[in-house]
């Protein structure tokens, strides 16, 4: 009888045993979820903040396109000037927001007709203002000078 119950409490430690490696398999289980759904979760927040950052940098550029051409078409003679070696840059993004810009200042209807009228005239009166230039004894050496070295027929 010593025999069947020695096998009978072998048999009751071995079931009883069975539910504690089953709970450790569960608790593994449920750690590899929680670990799981945090790693989620961190990826979602990420990828919200990459988005974010997205929007911020598009309306950023928005903003910057915007604004250069307003300046560019207020004074579309000396912006351009500055500006036009944007086109030319070696960033490609860069290149392609100055042709956004370009193109947002022809939609706007700026007149470039007159930019070569008035860079003439410019020309003109900065000529006529050095020529016309007053020396310090009061004399116009430009002029002065021209005069002596343009023959009468020419002047």
């Amino acid at each position: 009888m010593n025999l069947l119950n020695d096998c009978g409490d072998d048999l009751n430690d071995d079931q009883n045993s069975l539910p504690d490696h089953h709970q450790t398999n569960n608790d593994r289980t449920t750690s590899n979820i929680t670990s799981q759904t945090q790693q989620q979760q961190q990826q979602q927040q990420q990828s919200q903040m990459i988005n974010q950052l997205q929007q911020k940098q598009q309306s950023l550029r928005n903003s910057t396109i915007v604004a250069m051409s307003n300046l560019l078409a207020a004074n579309i003679e000396s912006g351009l000037m500055r500006s036009i070696a944007l086109g030319y840059h070696r960033d490609p993004q860069t290149r392609a927001a100055f042709m956004e810009v370009l193109t947002q200042i022809l939609q706007q209807g700026t007149e470039f007709d007159t930019l070569a009228e008035t860079v003439l005239a410019d020309r003109f009166e900065r000529l006529v203002e050095l020529v016309t230039m007053i020396g310090d004894k009061g004399e116009l050496p430009i002029a002065m000078a021209l005069a002596n070295v343009v023959s009468p027929q020419y002047m």
